[in-house]
């Protein structure tokens, strides 16, 4: 499998440093790009066993294992899933990221979703998720594939 381009940084807001965790902001960076290779097994060090990650208002996944089994359904239908981090703003355990989600179709065209990112984490893992995309930017079509496959059972 070809290895995707990534970028990811961060062009965020200053942050003091007795406030900044350098664990979380590294752990988040990490896991972004880790995301980018498409593989399920470079991302299960960095998810606790028992990780919520709601997506929106109206999905929530618990454990590893279920969210793992979303990202290898989205990582099979599309040719290429990066995560662009523009911004990341550190609390001790709690980090706000805004980034984008950039999918490649096989039919060889990009979808960009801008999104708003919660991760809390505890032990060098994310413990929750909570994740806000803005489809208002993306088309019919993408916007419904995405919805159809974070929402069917496995």
């Amino acid at each position: 499998m070809e290895r995707p381009t990534t970028a990811f940084g961060c062009a965020g807001a200053p942050v003091s440093a007795e406030v900044m965790s350098r664990a979380s902001d590294q752990l988040i960076r990490d896991f972004a790009e880790a995301f980018s290779f498409g593989d399920v097994q470079r991302l299960t060090p960095f998810l606790d066993d028992e990780v919520v990650s709601a997506w929106g208002d109206s999905l929530t996944f618990f454990g590893r294992r279920r969210l793992l089994d979303v990202w290898r359904r989205l990582f099979r239908t599309y040719r290429g899933v990066e995560v662009h981090i523009d911004k990341l703003v550190i609390d001790d355990r709690l980090v706000i990221a805004e980034l984008r989600y950039v999918l490649r179709t096989h039919e060889r065209t990009e979808v960009s979703v801008p999104a708003m990112a919660v991760f809390e984490t505890a032990d060098d893992r994310i413990v929750r998720w909570s994740d806000h995309a803005d489809m208002s930017e993306v088309g019919t079509r993408d916007r419904d594939l995405i919805l159809r496959l974070a929402g069917a059972r496995w």
